[in-house]
């Protein structure tokens, strides 16, 4: 169906669509609509194709081709009569639009997920209830290049299932993060979500599939602001588009998420939440725009950090007297949270949340620095090796638990992190010098060599293609990666003369990044962009191996 037929189709539907409620459609091409009717600014209707677009909507061509990739669609599974004696009538269904915005992370709209929304019929349970929002959503998928080419052919869309609702209406927004089974940035990118609002007049674009069709964009000027919504009375948006990232066209990152119609031949406005609002609400969304931190030790035996956001801060105290190097991660609550050992080989942590906490201890007694993480589940967890030489960890469940053996001979501070599946991982140095880990999937493994001689403690980290990623200083005080992707890597050397372990993080943008201190005692770091960059230094006068996130 051709733009023209679509858009008169919708039109000739509108009638039937009050508040997103839609006249039972074709199953094969119509969708589950906006919370208001589906909506065309003025009298013309200015939808193109992707791949057609000839740069006469306000934004240039270069940047519908830079920004379009990351965009999906959410479409209900084909199969739901297996698995339900009363499947509703959305199976097949193609309802949402929304944007990857890390390596398995795909924001939309809330609404795309209420039960029996928009006049839809979702699959029962025996006791003939709709499905929750959480079961329904792991009935989807998401589609990525739904598109035409050129020439108007279809090209082939590549599918990923949903596995999980993570964050849906926090703080009663329109809003919703859904995680899927695999990394899709390394075929699609991912789009970087703002932390600041658009101003009226700046021009906006939405990509998205209006009315379940092949992927279109539009665009035109902020015009208001209404509460939690930005305003937009010159882009056209329909059923289908809910859920599309509103693009800022001077960034092209994401300023809000599109969830309303309101424009009218003669007036009105479409609109969407705005991205503060859900920054407010989201933990999720705050992690993915942490600003880079880098922590280390310094020669007082505080805690010393900087951060970058467009430039590199100086170096800021977090006081203390720690005798270790620090480790940091971000709660599921988007809190900052940074630990290390005190001189009575306890962990000790603090957290920011507006402002520093002070240092609590979480006791010991402990034997080197600490390696903090989050599950997918939002456990906090935390790893260090014990008096024994094996690795100890502990969690935080609504309260702490006791410190539990994982056993191991190992030596040097140990690394976790959860992989794009969601599979907590540990890594230490072993008492032979091998790189070994265990990992926890329902149980936890035994210890697995990944062969190598390493002169430190692992760093891991995985990429924003979701990548899992182990950094280690090597016997010639260089730093040494590998990587698995679908198998185990090589070592592969990155230069520099070191003397610690290093550490690792990936900024919002996607970009990975190295830490580690050098023999003036500065922090230097390299990162990768297409090609690993030289390494640059950070400055410091510090005494411990660095910590990034």
């Amino acid at each position: 169906m051709r733009v023209s037929a679509m858009v008169s189709s919708a039109l000739a539907a509108a009638s039937a669509m009050m508040m997103g409620c839609v006249a039972a459609p074709d199953l094969d091409e119509q969708l589950v609509g906006e919370v208001s009717q589906p909506t065309i600014c003025g009298s013309t209707v200015d939808f193109q194709h992707v791949e057609q677009y000839d740069g006469t909507l306000g934004v240039t061509t270069g940047f519908v081709g830079a920004h379009e990739a990351p965009v999906g669609q959410i479409q209900w599974k084909s199969d739901l009569a297996s698995r339900y004696a009363n499947p509703g009538n959305v199976s097949g269904t193609r309802t949402c639009s929304g944007t990857l915005i890390a390596h398995n992370l795909f924001l939309t709209a809330g609404h795309c997920f209420d039960p029996d929304g928009n006049g839809w019929t979702w699959p029962r349970t025996a006791s003939k209830a709709p499905i929750s929002a959480s079961q329904g959503a792991a009935e989807m998928r998401v589609n990525f290049g739904y598109q035409e080419d050129p020439s108007g052919n279809l090209r082939t869309a590549e599918s990923f299932d949903i596995v999980s609702l993570r964050e849906y209406r926090q703080g009663g927004l329109d809003y919703a993060v859904v995680q899927l089974a695999r990394s899709a940035a390394a075929s699609y990118g991912f789009t970087v979500v703002s932390t600041t609002d658009a101003a009226v007049n700046d021009m906006l674009a939405v990509i998205g599939h209006p009315s379940g069709e092949p992927k279109q964009v539009d665009a035109g000027p902020a015009s208001g602001f209404s509460g939690d919504y930005l305003q937009y009375n010159s882009l056209d948006t329909l059923g289908g588009n809910s859920g599309s990232g509103v693009l800022h066209a001077a960034s092209g990152k994401i300023v809000g998420v599109h969830t309303n119609g309101g424009c009218t031949s003669s007036g009105g406005a479409n609109a969407g939440v705005r991205i503060t609002s859900i920054l407010e609400e989201s933990p999720i969304l705050r992690d993915v725009t942490q600003r880079l931190v880098v922590f280390a030790k310094g020669s007082d035996n505080a805690i010393w950090h900087k951060f970058y956001d467009g430039g590199w801060s100086s170096w800021t105290s977090l006081g203390g007297s720690l005798t270790s190097a620090p480790s940091a991660t971000l709660t599921r609550e988007g809190r900052l949270t940074v630990f290390a050992k005190g001189s009575d080989n306890a962990i000790w942590h603090k957290y920011y949340e507006g402002g520093w906490s002070g240092w609590t201890s979480l006791g010991g007694p402990l034997a080197s620095a600490p390696a903090a993480t989050v599950t997918r589940e939002g456990r906090l967890t935390v790893f260090a090796r014990g008096t024994d030489n094996a690795i100890w960890h502990k969690y935080y469940d609504g309260g702490w638990s006791s410190w539990i053996s994982l056993g191991g001979a190992t030596t040097h501070d140990p690394a976790a992190v959860v992989t794009a599946e969601g599979r907590l991982v540990v890594f230490a140095r072993s008492s032979t010098g091998e790189l070994v880990h265990r990992y926890y999937d329902g149980g936890w493994s035994s210890w697995i060599s990944l062969g190598g001689t390493i002169a430190s403690g692992p760093s891991a980290v995985v990429t924003a293609e979701g990548r899992l990623t182990v950094f280690a200083r090597g016997t010639d005080n260089a730093i040494w990666h590998k990587y698995y992707d679908g198998g185990w890597s090589g070592w592969s050397s990155l230069g520099g003369a070191m003397v610690d372990q290093p550490g690792s993080a990936v900024t919002p943008e996607g970009r990975l990044v190295v830490f580690a201190r050098g023999t003036d005692n500065a922090i230097w770091h390299k990162y990768y962009d297409g090609g690993w960059s030289s390494w640059i230094t950070l400055g410091g006068a510090l005494t411990s191996s660095p910590a990034g996130i």
